[in-house]
């Protein structure tokens, strides 16, 4: 059936309304057709207008999210630093507290203190007590021999509180000793523990070479050992024979007439001192590296009271005659026996030659020149202001000190020689050749410098060779002695390995320099180690070449002995040296651990002989002669100055400030030698002396 056939009854009512494709179909009304797709479009256009609006909520509901976070973090942020200020507030109330702690301790011990004062004071008090009742009841006594028993259960009355309360003293000191002993003990533990780990078959060694010796000497042969194998042998045992911590100190600086002994002699006699302790000593070397059992102690004290000394006597002079002669012993040396005989025979008049610790021979007649000891110290002080105390007490055991990082400034530079009052400082800082603004406060670091005992101050000659990690001075003694202290670069920090050889170039420059004419010794801190127990380092390697490229040599006598030790209480090493030309080195100290040295650097000194040449003294009156104005012509000395003076006058001198002290200086002169020209001359009224006896 064709399409146009088709009536309106053919057509399904229910597909009227129908809509396909989005269109709805309408065959009798074109305009019906029209209608229904406008209203098509606004369909659309209104679901557009949804979808908008529904966007535009999503994204005001994440903005509104956004600022929830944000909102959240700051209040996380507020809660964090109240956090931080709570924690801050609780580690101000932990020092507090720990202070607290600090305070009650100490005051608990001044407790303790005032405690035994007043029990001293009681005890003080008593013993008056009982001297005024004896003193009373003597006349008491007298009258009434009855009265004795009562006297006598009082008196046994006192004593036995006075020896009660004396027990009471005993325990308190027992206890302490008890702690003291306790403590010394796991010490002692630890250190057998740290030399069984690090000197196990040194030890095995050393025990087997010690049963060789006891087969081979006889009883009376061991005791004629000479100082340096015995303390070798107490070295190598885990005890200790002083444990108090304490400084032990020389003889001669303790007391006034006690003489020195003179050991430069021995040559094997390395890293070992005698503990020779005294009541008024104020010296260390006590402590420094050997301590042994208490065989070998009374052993070295033996031969100390034994052994002879060398003893410096006073020049004479030409007109002077020795009344007094000098008491020897058996050997044929002067002993300690005799100390008392040589101060009276010569009023006291024991002279230390340049130096502290310089000890000479006395020498004859026809000499020139006296044989000395030198002590030679190196110290990495690590901060001269913190750690001078320290120095103070190692001041009195050497003639010249070697100091490295003082941290001193250049304006600070009199400090070091305002404390060491008795040395001669130079001093190089690491700002010498710079220009700092005085209100930028800069921490110091580095430094060198070299003290020399003012007594010898007339041999010493700073040279100007080396930048501000290298002093060097020069000795002019009969041999010519070459001093350089230095300080090696670090490891760390913009500090490479060009910059420890370019110190190692200088040393090397002064070397080639004054090699020909002098001795050199070189010490301080080298930041470099032959004896490292890991494998080397670079600068290990590049400091070895060094000694043997310009003939230099560790002392014969250096042992392998650590004196650098690490914050961290693990690491150690051997990192402060001597290195000498030639064998000059006699003995070489390493000290021991101090609790007053606050330094990571132990010191180091060695002693060495020189020869000193006697200076002519003049027997002349070096002050000016007095102008007796009594005997001159006032009148022919005023003539004669006004010539002068005219005649200076005279001459065209434009005064200016540069000049003016030059001007005043002539003037002076013209005065002076005025007035001496004038003066009558002394006559030297030399009576000659008859060959025959007189009449």
């Amino acid at each position: 059936m064709p399409r146009s056939s088709l009536s309106s009854a053919d057509i399904n009512p229910m597909a009227r309304g129908s809509v396909v494709s989005g269109v709805t179909i309408i065959h009798k009304d074109n305009r019906l057709f029209s209608n229904n797709n406008s209203t098509n479009d606004e369909d659309i256009n209104k679901d557009n207008s949804r979808s908008d609006s529904s966007y535009s909520s999503v994204q005001m509901g994440s903005n509104i999210l956004k600022e929830e976070i944000i909102s959240l973090k700051l209040e996380i942020t507020h809660k964090d630093k109240g956090i931080k200020q709570k924690d801050s507030q609780i580690y101000k109330l932990q020092t507090e507290v720990s202070t607290q702690k600090k305070e009650l301790a100490a005051s608990r011990a001044y407790a303790i203190k005032l405690e035994n004062d007043i029990r001293d004071l009681e005890h003080s008090l008593l013993i008056q007590k009982q001297k005024q009742s004896s003193s009373v009841n003597a006349d008491f006594n007298r009258q009434s021999p009855f009265s004795d028993n009562s006297n006598k259960s009082e008196s046994e009355n006192l004593k036995s509180w006075f020896l009660e309360q004396r027990m009471r003293q005993m325990e308190l000191e027992i206890c302490k000793q008890d702690n003291k002993i306790s403590n010394l003990s796991d010490k002692l533990l630890d250190l057998r523990f740290d030399n069984n780990n690090q000197s196990t078959r040194s030890r095995q060694r050393q025990n087997r070479g010690r049963q060789n010796n006891a087969n081979k000497y006889s009883r009376n042969e061991r005791s004629q050992f000479d100082r340096h194998s015995e303390n070798k042998h107490c070295k190598f045992q885990n005890d200790f024979a002083d444990f108090s911590g304490g400084m032990s100190f020389r003889h001669d600086e303790s007391q006034p007439n006690s003489l020195h002994i003179d050991t430069s002699g021995s040559e094997n006699e390395t890293n070992s001192v005698v503990n020779g302790q005294t009541n008024n000593s104020d010296n260390f070397l006590g402590n420094i590296h050997s301590r042994g059992k208490s065989k070998c102690q009374t052993q070295a004290r033996k031969r100390f009271h034994e052994k002879s000394e060398q003893i410096y006597i006073p020049p004479k002079k030409a007109n002077e005659t020795s009344t007094a002669e000098v008491p020897t012993s058996s050997t044929g040396k002067v002993g300690l026996h005799t100390e008392r005989q040589f101060n009276d025979a010569h009023n006291g008049s024991i002279h230390k030659n340049v130096g502290k610790d310089i000890h000479v021979q006395e020498p004859h007649d026809n000499e020139i020149s006296i044989d000395s000891v030198l002590n030679i110290l190196s110290f990495n002080i690590e901060g001269f202001l913190s750690n001078n105390m320290y120095l103070s007490m190692l001041e009195k055991r050497a003639d010249i000190i070697m100091l490295q990082e003082h941290w001193l400034h250049n304006r600070e530079k009199q400090a070091l020689e305002e404390f060491l009052t008795d040395f001669l400082c130079l001093v190089k800082c690491f700002d010498d050749d710079k220009t700092n603004d005085p209100t930028e406060r800069r921490r110091g670091h580095a430094g060198v410098a070299i003290c020399v005992n003012k007594k010898l101050q007339n041999l010493v000659e700073l040279l100007p060779d080396g930048c501000n990690r290298v002093i060097a001075i020069r000795l002019n003694v009969k041999q010519p002695l070459v001093l350089i202290c230095v300080y090696m670069p670090t490891r760390g920090g913009n500090i490479t390995i060009e910059d420890f050889k370019t110190v190692l170039d200088e040393l090397s420059e002064m070397i080639e320099k004054y090699l020909p004419t002098s001795d050199i010794i070189i010490g301080g801190d080298m930041n470099a180690s032959l004896h490292r127990n890991e494998r080397k380092i670079p600068r290990d390697t590049v400091f070895d070449e060094f000694l043997k490229s310009n003939g230099l040599s560790i002392p014969s006598t250096c042992k392998k002995q650590s004196t650098f030790f690490h914050f961290n209480n693990r690491d150690e090493s051997q990192i402060d040296y001597f290195v000498e030309t030639s064998a000059m080195v006699k003995k070489y100290l390493s000290f021991n651990r101090e609790f007053q040295n606050l330094s990571t650097h132990d010191p180091i000194m060695i002693s060495i002989n020189c020869c000193i040449e006697r200076m002519d003294i003049s027997t002349s009156d070096p002050r000016p002669l007095r102008i007796k104005w009594d005997k001159i012509d006032k009148q022919k000395y005023e003539n004669l100055l006004q010539e002068r003076l005219t005649e200076f006058s005279d001459v065209a001198v434009v005064e200016t400030a540069e000049n003016i002290e030059n001007i005043l200086t002539k003037f002076s002169d013209i005065i002076v030698t005025t007035a001496e020209s004038l003066c009558p001359k002394r006559k030297n009224n030399l009576r000659e002396k008859g060959i025959g006896p007189q009449k």
